[in-house]
């Protein structure tokens, strides 16, 4: 089994980053949801309500994040803020500290989604722990939705979009760590694996919601992939796809790489 793609997501909720080569740290790929959005009371945006964050392009260039949306808008800021205004913001149960973007950046988002909200930035200093009935006392995790990091494999999408009768792509499902050569669904037997020279506990399957529906470049929402995998994915109400792995040993890890099950 080998590394098929590496994605990192630096804004949650908007689009993805494909790389060659990232760095494994504590919570997760480096850069990965350290930035996100959030509303007047400092709850977070996601594509769950707002499709259209799908519309938001991102790219990481000389230290700086630059976001583009829907090829008419185009914004640039340092990736690393410091001695901006603190503020408590909620991710799902989590309340955590982060660091409000200048207001220049604030309201350029607030025009193209059409409702005010403000770019913050989780800093170092900010530890947010993972659910301790899977995690370990030092574990920690950025603004993702639960876990440091998303394994998805190839092999298991090819048996989902054959059984759409269509090809899906990956991006549906919003993965950091794509893995190819593994037989469908065998990746929700491992416990750990290591990639390259970094290793993971596999912790549990992911829930999939209606995020999957959606276009990842237009944000326009069918029933699929929910729909097929309602018919033999489903379990306690709720459909999986995917696992969700905690870093151990950290490294470089890069397409390519060897994946092997511990």
């Amino acid at each position: 089994m080998k590394v098929a793609a590496l994605y990192i997501y630096p804004v949650k909720s908007l689009r993805g980053v494909s790389l060659d080569t990232v760095r494994v740290r504590l919570r997760g790929f480096d850069r990965d949801r350290r930035w996100m959005l959030v509303d007047e009371d400092g709850t977070f945006f996601t594509q769950r309500t707002h499709p259209q964050l799908a519309e938001f392009e991102v790219a990481i260039a000389h230290d700086r994040l630059e976001v583009s949306f829907a090829k008419t808008g185009f914004i640039s800021l340092p990736y690393f803020v410091a001695g901006r205004r603190e503020h408590s913001v909620r991710v799902w149960d989590d309340k955590v500290k982060a660091l409000e973007a200048p207001e220049p950046v604030n309201k350029w988002f607030s025009r193209y989604l059409k409702k005010k909200c403000r770019l913050v930035y989780m800093p170092d200093s900010t530890m947010r722990r993972l659910d301790p009935k899977y995690s370990e006392t030092e574990d920690a995790v950025s603004f993702a939705d639960g876990y440091p990091v998303l394994l998805t494999s190839q092999g298991s999408l090819d048996d989902l979009s054959s059984r759409m009768g269509e090809d899906l792509p990956m991006d549906r499902f919003r993965a950091n760590l794509v893995i190819s050569g593994a037989s469908p669904w065998d990746e929700e037997t491992w416990h750990r694996v290591r990639v390259g020279k970094a290793t993971f506990r596999v912790v549990k399957p992911c829930p999939r919601c209606v995020v999957t529906t959606a276009d990842q470049k237009t944000g326009e929402r069918g029933k699929e992939p929910l729909a097929t995998l309602a018919t033999f994915r489903k379990k306690d109400g709720e459909v999986f796809f995917g696992m969700n792995l905690i870093p151990d040993a950290l490294a470089e890890i890069s397409v390519g790489d060897e994946v092997e099950v511990l």
